[in-house]
Order: structure tokens, then C-alpha cells, then sequence
């Protein structure tokens, strides 16, 4: 599993996104550490997590362009 670079440094709350474009869904994902509710989508993981947090990436082609966080 990829893990995408961790935003910025020094969250206090900061959690792990999943992402899986098999058995991902991106309204219903939420944070946890083991990777059961992830979405489907990188942008919605992205667009999800502040800073500190880490998306982890599933397996997979994923054919998207990809927007940072403000």
C-alpha cells in the first residue's frame, strides 16, 4: 500500500484516510486504522484530510489529476 506524503507537520488528531477504488466509497468513508470504511477516490481523501493526516493508497491504476488542500 502507497502512502501519499504526510501534509504538514504537528496535528495532535491526526488520522490515517484509505483509499481502495474497489471497495471504496466516498461519501460514506470515515478515518480509522484499519482500512475498512475507505473511499474510492485519492481527491476525496485528499480533499478529506488536514494537515498531519496520511492517505494510504490501495492497489491499483488510478487515472486522476490530483488538487491540494488550501
Amino acid at each position: 500500500m502507497l502512502a501519499l506524503a504526510a501534509f504538514l507537520c504537528g496535528n495532535a488528531s491526526a488520522v490515517v484516510w484509505f483509499v481502495n477504488q474497489e471497495t471504496g466509497d466516498d461519501i460514506a468513508a470515515k478515518a480509522d486504522l484499519s482500512g475498512n470504511t475507505p473511499f474510492r477516490t485519492i481527491q476525496a481523501a485528499i480533499s478529506k484530510a488536514t494537515a498531519g493526516d496520511t492517505v494510504k493508497v490501495g492497489p491499483g491504476t488510478y487515472n486522476t489529476t490530483l488538487a491540494e488542500n488550501d
